[in-house]
């Protein structure tokens, strides 16, 4: 398989550990650490991805891109429905928009609450995706520059 179509099916990742937080906060509630380190630990996670599925002959931030292109997919569809709609579907697509970035969330508010008090989540999205876009051009940048020497 091309590595640019695996990245592009690594892309759904954070939505299946947001699936997994989702039953975590649910059926056995753990400490706000807990959170902010596992988002923590899925960035760094999504680097290293990122590290082992690109190609160092490419463009890092393209590729990068692709990694991240379902996450811009959901981030565009939960801008849709919570700023054009003012409410999230009740099905599984509303769900699944937030559930992509809830991984991500706790330690993206961590990190932006000294800046900006956000009263709405969509700002937090936009920064969740810059987040993993961020890191994915980490890991193909720093492959691209293992490879030359």
């Amino acid at each position: 398989m091309p590595k640019t179509v695996k990245l592009l099916c690594a892309g759904i990742l954070p939505l299946i550990v947001g699936w997994i937080f989702h039953f975590l906060l649910l059926y056995s509630p753990l400490p706000i650490w807990f959170y902010r380190l596992a988002g923590l630990a899925l960035l760094a996670g999504w680097a290293y991805l990122s590290y082992r599925l690109s190609d160092s002959g490419k463009n890092p931030v393209l590729q990068a891109f692709f990694l991240s292109a379902f996450g811009l997919l959901m981030l565009v569809l939960a801008l849709y429905q919570e700023i054009g709609m003012g409410q999230y579907w009740l099905n599984l697509a509303g769900v699944s928009t937030q559930l992509y970035f809830l991984p991500v969330l706790t330690f993206a508010a961590s990190v932006t609450a000294p800046f900006k008090s956000i009263t709405q989540v969509w700002p937090m999205y936009i920064v969740v995706w810059l987040f993993l876009f961020a890191a994915g051009c980490i890991g193909c940048y720093k492959k691209r520059s293992g490879m030359r020497g």
